[in-house]
């Protein structure tokens, strides 16, 4: 009698205990209110996921405005600010950074463009160097992951970095290196394409402080450093390396600021403060030098 009292028992609780395996676990209080928990990787979704990599746990509250969603720090950028196309020629090239970008009047980027022919079994190819973004005449503003996008005659592009995840900011009627970049290649890039500018974001930002250039800072005294700039000028062709002359001719200002590596350790990748001779130094007059890198070095209170 109690084997067929418990075999009743169990025939009649078999569809319940079904339908509790079939039926996923319920969230707990907390994760219902809102809350989120993590997955299986490290990252930041606003539902408890995350990145591409998964979970982290740091999912955004209910109620609370999510933040805009970043480019992608690799592969092409699908829109944003991009400058009219330009002819892959010899030389001087200024992208035109106003079109771009609404109320950014002047913004421009200039940059010296050399194309190599293929020779042998070495592709075509085309490079930028000595790169000048110009501050707006109306707003400082910030710029973020400059790409590079060749035009072929066929209409299709494709997209080359420049530098990596580049996030500068330049002053408004200033002009200003992009980061610490000399030469970027771009393999393939021929006359035939043409050439223009996209941004991950191009921002107007007022007052904006020069931002995102390695081993740079602003100078308190940049009108001091005018006497320094006229005595390094005959420096050029021996010691390319040890100061920064691009922006001598450009802007003053930033010009300064790249070379307080001379005067300020701390900026000095090396560092070492560079030994400037004192006396007479191949044509060029150490002692006066001196004197001005000193008034210079007092003037910036180092």
């Amino acid at each position: 009698m109690n084997t067929t009292l418990r075999w009743m028992t169990c025939m009649a609780l078999l569809p319940w205990l079904v339908q509790c395996a079939q039926e996923p676990p319920k969230p707990s209080a907390s994760v219902r209110q809102g809350q989120t928990t993590g997955g299986t990787g490290n990252g930041s979704g606003n539902s408890g996921g995350g990145d591409a990599t998964g979970g982290g746990g740091t999912g955004t509250p209910p109620g609370a405005t999510p933040g805009p969603t970043p480019t992608p720090s690799g592969g092409p950028i699908p829109s944003g600010p991009t400058t009219p196309a330009l002819a892959v020629t010899n030389g001087t090239v200024t992208f035109d950074m106003s079109a771009a970008k609404a109320g950014l009047p002047g913004a421009s980027f200039t940059a010296t463009m050399s194309v190599s022919p293929q020779v042998g079994t070495t592709p075509a190819s085309m490079s930028l160097s000595g790169f000048a973004v110009k501050g707006s005449s109306a707003t400082g503003f910030v710029l973020y992951r400059p790409v590079l996008v060749a035009v072929a005659p066929d209409g299709s592009e494709k997209q080359f970095p420049i530098g990596t995840n580049i996030n500068q900011k330049i002053p408004k009627d200033r002009s200003m290196p992009l980061s610490n970049l000399l030469r970027v290649p771009f393999e393939g890039v021929t006359e035939q394409h043409k050439v223009k500018l996209r941004f991950s974001a191009l921002e107007p930002l007022e007052p904006a402080i020069a931002d995102g250039i390695p081993n740079y800072r602003e100078c308190k005294a940049p009108q001091s450093f005018n006497a320094v700039a006229t005595s390094l000028q005959p420096c050029k062709s021996c010691h390319s390396g040890l100061f920064a002359y691009d922006f001598i001719d450009k802007d003053m200002a930033t010009a300064c600021g790249q070379n307080l590596k001379m005067i300020d350790v701390s900026l000095n990748p090396t560092g070492k403060l560079p030994a400037i001779p004192g006396g007479g130094h191949h044509g060029a007059d150490g002692g006066a030098t001196n004197t001005a890198v000193q008034a210079w070095k007092r003037a910036e209170g180092l």
